[in-house]
C-alpha cells in the first residue's frame, strides 16, 4: 500500500469523532425542529379548545336551570289552573243565563198565544 493512501490511527479516530459528532448535531438539530412542530401544534390545539370552552360558556348563559325552570313551571300550571277555573265558570254562567233566557222567551211566547187568542 502506498504510504499517501494511509491515514494514522489518530487521524482515524479523529475523523470518526468529528462524523460522529456531525451525526448527533444533526440528529439534535431535528429533534429540536420536531419538538417545535409539537409545541406549536400543541399550542394550536390548545388555543381551538379554549375557544370551544369560551364558546361553551357563552352558550351556557342562555340556559336556564332546571330548578327555576320547574318552579316556573309550577306557577304556570298554578296560573293556567285558575284561568281554566274561572273560564269554566264563565261558560257555565253563560249557559245558563242563555238557558233561562230561552225558557223566558218560549213561556212568553206560550202566554201571548193562550192570551192572544
Amino acid at each position: 500500500m502506498p504510504e499517501s493512501d494511509s491515514i494514522s490511527l489518530r487521524e482515524f479516530f479523529e475523523k470518526m469523532m468529528q462524523q460522529q459528532e456531525e451525526h448527533m448535531e444533526l440528529r439534535f438539530s431535528s429533534l429540536d425542529k420536531a419538538l417545535m412542530l409539537s409545541r406549536d401544534e400543541m399550542n394550536r390545539s390548545l388555543e381551538s379548545l379554549n375557544e370551544l370552552r369560551q364558546q361553551v360558556v357563552s352558550d351556557r348563559g342562555a340556559f336556564i336551570i332546571s330548578d327555576i325552570y320547574n318552579s316556573h313551571q309550577k306557577d304556570l300550571a298554578v296560573w293556567r289552573d285558575g284561568i281554566n277555573r274561572k273560564l269554566t265558570i264563565l261558560e257555565t254562567r253563560s249557559i245558563t243565563w242563555t238557558a233561562a233566557v230561552g225558557v223566558f222567551f218560549v213561556i212568553l211566547t206560550l202566554v201571548m198565544r193562550w192570551f192572544g187568542k
